[in-house]
């Protein structure tokens, strides 16, 4: 799933599933200086699963040491089994091929290295994200239901609406595809 800097975006209560040479679900593109889209792109409630890299990349030439954590809602997301999990640690560079005529810039400016991207992942809880195995029904056979004790189950935003999960619902709703739906897995 790709984010461009210019699009706001609210992805809520998905399931993303990789495998061999998937490397991130969700890509987002931060450029341009554009500031605007920020606060109204939240990933939310999903189970972001097998990855060979990481859930979720920032794409920000040039700006990634500007953006914080705030500006943009990244919350309550379950990353299992992914290769790897970071909250801003790991900035990937590239070199600068300059377009510039002088020799002298052309010369440095072709041995640096810009950060152009950062992970992002909160294993700490902080932001209602975890690292669990969902528990899926039968990931094998295509079935990404959760099992009863399933760590989705009522660990979803409690801001966010749950009225159409049966009862037991625990008045929270689930992380993963099937929050707020009638296929919800019901509470204990």
């Amino acid at each position: 799933l790709l984010l461009q800097y210019h699009e706001s975006a609210a992805i809520i209560n998905n399931t993303f599933i990789g495998g061999r040479g998937q490397d991130y679900a969700i890509l987002m593109a931060i450029g341009d200086g554009t500031r605007y889209p920020y606060p109204y792109t939240i990933i939310e409630n999903n189970a972001i699963v097998d990855y060979e890299k990481a859930g979720v990349l920032i794409l920000c030439p040039l700006i990634c040491d500007f953006i914080q954590s705030t500006d943009f809602t990244i919350q309550h997301n379950n990353t299992w089994s992914n290769a790897r999990d970071y909250l801003f640690t790991e900035n990937l560079t590239t070199r600068v091929y300059p377009t510039v005529n002088s020799p002298r810039w052309s010369s440095y400016l072709s041995k640096v290295m810009l950060p152009v991207a950062k992970t992002q992942y909160d294993p700490t809880a902080k932001n209602g994200n975890i690292s669990k195995d969902p528990l899926f029904v039968n990931a094998r056979a295509g079935d990404y239901h959760e099992r009863t004790g399933s760590p989705h189950v009522d660990a979803g935003n409690p801001r966010s609406d749950f009225s159409l999960e049966l009862q037991p619902n625990g008045g929270r709703v689930n992380m993963g595809a099937y929050g707020n739906t009638l296929e919800a897995t019901l509470s204990r």
